[in-house]
Order: C-alpha cells, then sequence, then structure tokens
C-alpha cells in the first residue's frame, strides 16, 4: 500500500511539474497579448450576458472586508485543499474512481497548457480600466512578482480555468463515491 501511495504522489508530482514548465516557458512576457485577449472575451462575455466578475466583486465587497478574505484564501488555497482530500478520500474509499480522477485531472492539465501557450489570457484582476480589485496582490497570495522560478504561477493562463475545470473534477468524484454529506461539500 505504501509502495503505491509513493507511486501516485511521485506521479502525480511528475506530471504537475510538467504541466507547469509547459505553461510557462511560452511566451515570457504575454502581457500585451493577454490584455487584449482579456478584452476580446469580457466583449464575448457581455455579447453573451454573462459578465459577472466584477459584479460577483462588488456584492462580496459590500458583504465585508472578512468575507473578501474568506473568499480570497477560498481561491488561492481552496481548490488545492479540495482536490487534494478529494483525491486521498478517493483513493481510499474506490481505487477504480482515483485512477478516473487521476487521469481526468492529468488531461486537463495538458489540454490546459495548450490553450496557455496559444491564447495568453489576463484574469479579471489584471484588466486595467475594469475596477477590479487585485485582492490575491494585497493579500500578498500571489507568488508571481516576486518568483522567477519556471515553475511558478503563470499570471496569463487565466483559461481555461483549471479553478473551475478542477472544482468541477472534486463535485463528479464525490457524486460517484460519496455520501449525501459528501455530494453536499461536493456542490459547496
Amino acid at each position: 500500500m505504501l509502495k503505491t501511495i509513493t507511486k501516485e504522489i511521485a506521479l502525480i508530482e511528475a506530471c504537475y511539474l510538467a504541466f507547469a514548465l509547459v505553461k510557462n516557458l511560452t511566451d515570457p512576457s504575454p502581457i500585451f497579448k493577454a490584455v487584449a485577449n482579456g478584452w476580446g472575451v469580457l466583449r464575448l462575455e457581455s455579447a453573451l450576458a454573462i459578465n459577472f466578475a466584477a459584479f460577483i466583486q462588488q456584492v462580496i465587497r459590500r458583504i465585508s472586508h472578512s468575507a473578501v478574505i474568506i473568499t480570497t484564501y477560498f481561491y488561492a488555497a481552496g481548490m488545492w485543499i479540495g482536490l487534494i482530500a478529494t483525491a486521498i478520500f478517493v483513493f481510499i474509499k474506490k481505487r477504480k474512481a482515483y485512477v478516473a480522477l487521476r487521469r481526468t485531472f492529468v488531461i486537463s492539465m495538458i489540454l490546459g497548457a495548450i490553450v496557455f501557450a496559444l491564447f495568453p489570457l489576463a484574469p479579471p484582476r489584471f484588466m486595467p480600466g475594469l475596477g477590479m480589485t487585485d485582492t490575491v496582490t494585497l493579500l500578498d497570495l500571489d507568488p508571481s512578482p516576486s518568483s522567477d522560478s519556471t515553475i511558478s504561477n503563470n499570471r496569463f493562463a487565466a483559461m481555461p480555468s483549471l479553478h473551475a475545470a478542477w472544482a468541477l473534477l472534486v463535485l463528479i468524484a464525490m457524486f460517484k463515491v460519496g455520501g449525501t454529506w459528501l455530494k453536499v461539500g461536493g456542490v459547496i
């Protein structure tokens, strides 16, 4: 069992390292292209009436400063906590479902890295004139400005949103192997 767990951790670490290297070895300074692409996506979202990011941030800011802090930490760390906890739970509970979860995770990294390389995209928090506050940087949770590591966060890899994709992966895993409370947790 320990050998299997060690092998799984090494496999996931190797895949993620390869993913981080590939997504960050593209254009080292795609700022102008990423912002231009960002405005294009915002125009499309506006045309489809799905441009909610600034509105959602304003609603959270009106709730309280604590709500801003909590949602920012959840954005920065919640995905990883949920993904790792889900992987461990599914590994223990149902190995076949774990293999499907791992495979989907790795495929999403491969597809994501390809899109990140071909279509650098500034997230809304980096879009000048949009009126969004970069709460991640304000709370010092953005490793990129102070890191010159090749495997650090790619600030212009906003789409596809692996935060959303991996949250969906957690939800699907909880529905496959969890009871009622885990399904509710997966939805949250």
